[in-house]
């Protein structure tokens, strides 16, 4: 990290993949199994569901939720308990709540309910009565309540979860004060065979090389996400559909030449700006539809055969897997590419509370399950091996959720979360290290943009 403070204080922490993506069925158990305990040992320690013995003063007066596992439900029939546990749903219109000790049916029917998508294989806290018949009928379901990242930190004494080295405390602050001005910018959906992207990308780079002639230094980061070519592009090489291969026509044709080909046209248009090609770090994360080991999470990065071009007007690129996790100064930046909020909406086995935007119910979701992708499998695959890359633990300064979704920001305790939306539509988002700043712009026309929504200030 230090060796990179000088030149632009960002570096890409993409999570390994193993040599072998091939994992005996105990790793899918033991994927679960992880997500549980994590949840867990974070609700041990809030103020709620501390055991009364340990709770206090708190508990002296009442206030504690204590936990109990389900199978200590037995006998237990009209009394009102807090469970925690999956919830699954093992036929249409059924729903289940499963711990490591055993699973009840679940009638949610008349429950409370707090922001946030509730999916299947979510974790959730419910309150209710075990009915006579065997099943728990829940008053109130909720999220797990977050943790603050302070208290996430504390907790961990000195454990290092986000990746990498962590870097010097004072060097850090004093690199954040030294560029009070520099920013983080993040694009999506940048369509590199779409003419519109290209028009709009060619704007914000104009307007950073005009702002540099003015004495205003570019961002020292900027963040493309994909995909990288459009759909319609896509279809046209593979044929309306076919499977991505990198068979098809190898590096020279099929749909790695044509990404090759794309980022090359990249690499000519960033030579036009040498301000920009000289002073900023460009960070590249896959889309979901891009090239590579298909649509399981984690996405290995890009494979260089397609990036010489670019590598080459642009040895400042660092190739991110995705999801990508990135320092910037003092910041813990995380970075995820995919349709988020409409995997969330599809999988939701309850309607969501009203009140809240889709990009704030998916930003609740992702906090308090401490998970980046809280979906079935059968929906969003993951490597299991390495689910330990999507967890959002302790939670980050800054959350880039990108999206095909209309851009959005929301400050989640103390976490800005951003969704740059589409660069086809002219928007991108942009945060602040120093400032802690985060807001959502639109380019306007060439060498113009301006904010499209009032700046968060993380609290």
């Amino acid at each position: 990290m230090l060796d990179l403070l000088a030149r632009s204080a960002a570096r890409g922490l993409p999570p390994a993949l193993p040599s072998c993506i091939i994992t005996p069925p105990q790793s899918k158990i033991a994927l679960y199994v992880n997500r549980y305990h994590l949840v867990h040992q974070r609700l041990r320690r809030n103020r709620l569901f501390r055991p009364t013995h340990w709770a206090g003063v708190a508990g002296a007066q009442g206030q504690e939720c204590e936990l109990t596992e389900l199978k200590a439900l037995l006998g237990l029939v009209g009394q009102s308990k807090y469970v925690l546990g999956f919830l699954s749903q093992p036929r249409e219109g059924e729903y289940a709540l499963e711990d490591l000790s055993a699973r009840l049916p679940l009638d949610i029917q008349d429950a409370e309910r707090t922001p946030g998508l509730f999916t299947e294989n979510s974790i959730v806290v419910a309150e209710g009565q075990l009915q006579p018949s065997g099943r728990f009928k829940a008053v109130a379901l909720g999220m797990p309540p977050p943790e603050s990242r302070a208290a996430s930190i504390e907790a961990l004494q000195g454990l290092v979860t986000f990746g990498g080295s962590e870097p010097d405390a004072k060097e850090a602050a004093a690199w954040d004060a030294s560029h009070p001005d520099d920013a983080t910018l993040l694009l999506s959906d940048v369509w590199l065979d779409d003419a519109c992207a290209m028009a709009n990308l060619e704007a914000l780079l104009a307007t950073l090389a005009e702002a540099d002639a003015s004495s205003q230094p570019p961002p020292s980061l900027i963040v493309l996400c994909g995909d990288f070519l459009s759909p319609a592009g896509r279809r046209a090489v593979v044929g309306g559909g076919a499977a991505k291969t990198s068979a098809a026509g190898g590096a020279g044709g099929g749909l790695m030449g044509e990404c090759r080909r794309a980022f090359d046209g990249l690499g000519r248009l960033l030579a036009q700006f040498p301000a920009v090609q000289e002073k900023s770090t460009l960070v590249l994360v896959p889309g979901p539809e891009d090239v590579g080991l298909g649509r399981a999470l984690p996405h290995p990065g890009l494979p260089r055969a397609v990036l010489q071009g670019l590598l080459s007007a642009a040895p400042n690129t660092i190739v991110g897997s995705n999801p990508c996790r990135l320092r910037h100064g003092s910041c813990e930046l995380v970075v995820l590419r995919s349709n988020l909020q409409c995997l969330l909406r599809g999988t939701a086995v309850v309607p969501p509370m009203p009140g809240s935007t889709p990009f704030q119910h998916a930003v609740a979701s992702v906090a308090q399950q401490s998970h980046l992708c809280p979906v079935p499998l059968e929906v969003q695959p993951i490597h299991w091996e390495h689910d330990r890359a999507l967890w959002l633990y302790p939670l980050p300064h800054a959350l880039f959720l990108a999206d095909s979704a209309p851009a959005g920001h929301h400050v989640y305790d103390s976490c800005v979360s951003l969704n740059p939306g589409s660069l086809v539509q002219g928007t991108y988002c942009s945060f602040n290290p120093f400032t802690r700043l985060g807001k959502v712009c639109s380019v306007q026309g060439k060498g113009e943009w301006q904010s499209q929504e009032a700046a968060v200030e993380m609290d």
